[in-house]
């Protein structure tokens, strides 16, 4: 048996009854990842020297009887943005390399819980962006396709856990980021209420405002969902009891209506929703109101300085592609605007045309304080919605495609309302890893004369076999519901030859 293959959980198990140490785990994953890390680059910051002195320094208590807590002894990764202390979060930027003196809030608990860090893993730059690569690290690549993106911006941590260099890790969210990462990479992701895991705001990072950031979640990346629960309930402080299905009410929302989502995507939800139907709970269509007024709010916020804290924040480092188009977009006066949008109209860029662009660049204050505004009232609007009709949850896409190759999102300028949606929102919610793409999925046919549209075409060539999750849905605070849907969908999918958490266990030894 490889120490490395193993659940957090069961190294926490093992370690306690004395199966094996906290040291001989930790070097099980050290050899594992200097054997495989050549061809993935998910490790951005090895920390091996010191994680095999917290160890030693485990397993002496471990010998007396005592012992920290849940994670004592278990090697975990963290994403290169969050404060570790001793370690740089450079966000992929050249130059920003100081040393932090002290642990976020959610690695103090993850140390608190007897967890050892291992390491920090690769992000997109500025944390902005579905792919994994800047200047600094360099890029991460898929381990189920070396071609292709692990996802983003926590795509390193994504890969780091398919490809068993730990067991469980965490990453951020403020558009996707725990959740596409999973999805790309056939592993579980959590990303729960905005605030519920406390963090320290960023060093020297202003490129985005303050209520824009504020849609940020700290969470867990792991291959079960148990892990996932583990690990929520440290970085949270607090037990949580799972729950029964039976009787949930769950909403099936299969498409945004701007950029549809894969066969291979479509057909995982609804055998999901089978699962639950099956198992006790009520499946409904539901569809969330004004998705493209809420994108297109959601794109204002983000934007709304005008790039100006972008420009501060990345200085004179190379700036990789993502930031330079969106720096472009963020400068173009109103009327340049506006007629670069008529431009694209014409050529029938209807996506980023009438969803993303018009809503880029510096808002005044006024204009700002209406965006926000439309968030508050737009979060009312939902959570009534959801309650009028009795919803509990709901079953969705995680993003449009499966796995991008490098450099895909180039002309994916939209992501679909799946995942951005939701922290608009700031809904908990977790992405599942249920499928692959099957023979005769994939391609859909789309608009090829939209950018965006070709984009998710090219996307879906050649992605036979890569992975595919579904995303659950719940209201502020109600983790429990979206962990005990997650959890009957891992019950129900063990014994599947195409489930992608299984298939990790073997298919990267």
């Amino acid at each position: 048996m490889k120490l490395y293959t193993l659940s957090a959980i069961e190294l926490a198990k093992g370690i306690r009854n004395g199966e094996f140490t906290s040291l001989e785990v930790v070097n099980s994953f050290i050899e594992r990842i200097e054997s495989k890390n050549k061809d993935i680059n998910a490790i951005a910051v090895p920390l091996f020297e010191k994680a095999r002195v917290e160890a030693k320094k485990r397993d002496e208590m471990a010998a007396r009887g005592e012992f920290l807590g849940s994670l004592h002894g278990v090697p975990v990764t963290v994403k290169e943005s969050i404060h570790v202390a001793g370690t740089p979060s450079t966000w992929g930027i050249e130059g920003k390399d100081d040393l932090l003196k002290e642990d976020d809030p959610s690695v103090e608990r993850l140390k608190n819980a007897g967890a050892i860090i291992l390491a920090k893993t690769n992000a997109m730059q500025l944390l902005m962006g579905c792919e994994t690569f800047n200047p600094v690290y360099g890029r991460t690549n898929n381990p189920w396709n070396l071609q292709r993106t692990p996802g983003g911006s926590s795509g390193g941590e994504g890969a780091a856990v398919a490809s068993m260099f730990s067991a469980l890790g965490i990453g951020t969210d403020i558009g996707g980021s725990i959740r596409t990462p999973a999805h790309f990479c056939g592993v579980h992701g959590l990303k729960p209420t905005p605030g519920v895991v406390p963090q320290h705001p960023p060093k020297r990072i202003t490129h985005i405002r303050r209520e824009a950031g504020a849609m940020s979640s700290i969470g867990p990346i792991a291959r079960t969902v148990d892990d996932l629960k583990l690990a929520f309930e440290v970085l949270a402080g607090k037990e949580m009891s799972l729950q029964t299905i039976e009787g949930l009410k769950i909403g099936v929302w299969t498409t945004d209506h701007i950029l549809c989502p894969s066969r291979s995507i479509t057909r995982a939800i609804e055998e999901a929703a089978g699962v639950l139907s099956e198992r006790g709970a009520k499946l409904v269509a539901y569809e969330f109101p004004l998705i493209k007024e809420s994108m297109q709010n959601f794109y204002g916020m983000i934007c709304a300085d005008g790039g100006k804290g972008i420009e501060e924040t990345i200085g004179v480092s190379k700036q990789e592609y993502p930031i330079q188009k969106l720096l472009s977009a963020q400068r173009l006066g109103k009327v340049k605007r506006k007629l670069v949008v008529s431009v694209l109209t014409l050529l029938r860029q209807q996506t980023i045309g009438s969803v993303v662009l018009p809503f880029t660049g510096a808002k005044t204050e006024e204009e700002y304080q209406k965006l926000l505004l439309n968030r508050e009232q737009y979060r009312d609007l939902v959570l009534n919605d959801m309650r009028e009709k009795g919803l509990d949850a709901v079953i969705c896409p995680v993003f449009p495609t499966p796995a991008l190759f490098h450099n895909g999102s180039k002309n994916l300028s939209y992501e679909g309302a799946y995942n951005s949606l939701i922290n608009y929102l700031g809904f908990p919610s977790g992405a599942f890893s249920y499928s692959f793409v099957k023979s005769g999925e994939e391609v859909l046919e789309r608009n090829k004369n939209d950018i965006v549209q070709k984009a998710a075409m090219d996307a879906e060539k050649g992605s036979l076999g890569l992975p595919v999750a579904v995303q659950i849905v719940s209201i502020p605070h109600q983790e429990n519901i979206v962990l005990s849907i997650m959890a009957q969908l891992e019950e129900s999918s063990r014994e599947r030859s195409d489930y992608p958490p299984k298939k990790c266990s073997f298919l990267f030894k």
